[in-house]
């Protein structure tokens, strides 16, 4: 079988980058919506206490008292 030659190969090439370039951006444009629940859960950010950002796994019950009662003595609780 004979190889194709440097022309046909830099054509071949070219026609398969201008493809890219054509059909690329229309698969990348072509999105569909999120699925969601039309139930009103989570319309906006879920607010609260969070530990996990500070503690990870290292929580304890004595770290949860002094969480809450630090909450308590700052007023957060009304």
């Amino acid at each position: 079988m004979r190889r194709p030659s440097t022309r046909s190969r830099r054509l071949l090439t070219a026609v398969a980058a201008g493809l890219l370039l054509v059909a690329g951006p229309a698969v990348a444009l072509r999105t569909s919506p999120a699925l969601a629940l039309d139930n009103g859960v989570a319309r906006t950010p879920p607010m609260g206490w969070n530990s996990w950002n500070t503690f990870g796994c290292n929580i304890n019950e004595t770290l949860i008292r002094q969480m809450t009662d630090a909450m308590v003595n700052t007023g957060m609780k009304d």
